[in-house]
């Protein structure tokens, strides 16, 4: 994962957190972005 990926993957999970959007919207956000589910729990 590079430096960039991180920081978005991070930002998608603020944003999911903090109930901006919801789960599913997150993990498409995530799959978008070549992430899966791990990412999605680390």
């Amino acid at each position: 994962m590079t430096p960039i990926q991180r920081y978005l993957a991070e930002e998608v999970a603020h944003d999911h957190v903090d109930g901006l959007i919801p789960r599913r919207e997150a993990l498409r956000r995530l799959a978008l972005l070549g992430l899966g589910l791990p990412a999605a729990t680390a």
